[in-house]
């Protein structure tokens, strides 16, 4: 990212660090602190679980956003967010993040990718249930 947006995402984000291991939620907390989440540093596994044995998993690096659907919902997270690595992140209310979407065609379009993960994901337990 070339450094004048960088720019706008310090100036807009919340600095946050977390150890390996760590979760930056839990699934069904509630939100009181609304934030979508953009990794500096380190390696994020956000899992969806449904029951004990089944759940899903999508991972994100350095670059990635996560966390908008709750954000846009307004609800409890519905998934947790745990560091494989040491994590380095800037949050960011949802104020923040549509100005960072309307400066940043960057933001964007890494949106729209991590929500196109998330649809991929929920049209294969789709075409699993049965007919």
């Amino acid at each position: 990212m070339e450094s004048k947006g960088m720019k706008l995402f310090e100036e807009l984000g919340h600095p946050m660090s977390f150890k390996r291991g760590e979760y930056i939620y839990k699934q069904n907390q509630l939100l009181d602190d609304l934030r979508v989440f953009y990794i500096l540093d380190g390696d994020v596994t956000l899992r969806r679980k449904y029951t004990a044995l089944k759940s899903d998993e999508l991972h994100y690096q350095k670059g990635d956003m996560f966390g908008i659907l709750e954000v846009y919902l307004g609800k409890a997270r519905i998934t947790e967010a745990q560091c494989v690595t040491d994590v380095q992140l800037l949050g960011f209310n949802r104020v923040g993040v549509e100005k960072l979407m309307s400066s940043e065609m960057s933001v964007s379009l890494s949106i729209i990718r991590s929500l196109s993960a998330i649809l991929r994901k929920v049209n294969h337990h789709i075409k699993e249930l049965p007919a």
